[in-house]
């Protein structure tokens, strides 16, 4: 028996009436999207790098304004706050990281209650400085990465411990000395002081290997260390070697090789 024609007619109303809910449900959802995505209360008012040092403030800025004025997939607003948050920020941090190699870390966040995006970041402490055979320095931290110091030099600055490269490879910001090295040169240089007076490590390009530091004292002779040997160690045997065999000889000492922790070898004029 087939259908009457109100009955099809009752159910193609029906399908109609949910093609119609579906399709305003669209429309309210692409209406909900497009506040979310092109709102102004959206987007990102201001920047605050207020916490940031001085004279990187206005460098911080013009390195993140860049990534918020251009359009994300060339269609979504790069000051949108979530899309920046989500895609941006990141980009802009290691932007900023790879022009100023003086910060350690540097922290941006999105917050949606000021509509800002807070900028803060971590300066880096020197421990060393570093100079080339054409006095050209940098400044070098604990982990031995290089960089500029763009504020004013404070008074822990005379503390630094020197050191020259005589290296084929030239010295640039974002450039690195290796860690264990600079571990050895920090640490023996703290320990020596009072004892054996270090007036600059030499980080040359010689027949010794890998590892092998020298050091000028401050009676001009000179100390040959190896970075994977301990310090202390190291230094209480030099101390041991001065105060016995070469007491009284500081004058003639050319060198002391001092890179075995059980021996060591020198030589006089």
């Amino acid at each position: 028996m087939s259908p009457s024609v109100p009955s099809v007619h009752k159910r193609q109303s029906r399908k109609r009436r949910r093609i119609f809910f579906v399709f305003l449900f669209f429309v309210f959802l692409s209406a909900i999207g497009y506040g979310v995505l092109f709102a102004p209360a959206m987007r990102i008012k201001s920047i605050s790098v207020l916490s940031l040092p001085e004279p990187y403030r206005v460098s911080a800025e013009a390195v993140i304004r860049p990534y918020l004025a251009a359009r994300y997939l060339h269609v979504f607003p790069g000051d949108h706050g979530i899309l920046a948050a989500l895609f941006r920020i990141n980009e802009a941090r290691n932007d900023f990281l790879r022009m100023f190699p003086e910060f350690s870390e540097i922290s941006i966040r999105y917050d949606a209650f000021h509509r800002m995006l807070v900028v803060q970041g971590k300066l880096r402490t020197a421990v060393a400085k570093v100079c080339n055979q054409e006095n050209s320095c940098l400044l070098v931290d604990g982990s031995g990465a290089l960089f500029f110091e763009r504020t004013e030099p404070s008074s822990a600055q005379r503390s630094l411990i020197p050191i020259i490269s005589e290296q084929e490879q030239s010295l640039s910001p974002g450039g690195t000395i290796r860690e264990s090295a600079m571990r050895f040169m920090v640490d023996f240089f703290r320990l020596s002081a009072g004892t054996i007076g270090i007036e600059f490590f030499t980080l040359k390009n010689d027949y010794f290997p890998v590892g092998t530091i020298h050091a000028v004292t401050d009676k001009g002779w000179t100390l040959i260390l190896d970075e994977r040997t301990r310090p202390y160690v190291v230094i209480q045997n030099l101390n041991l070697l001065l105060s016995g065999e070469l007491q009284g000889k500081d004058s003639r000492i050319q060198y002391i090789d001092a890179r075995f922790e059980d021996r060591a070898y020198y030589k006089l004029e």
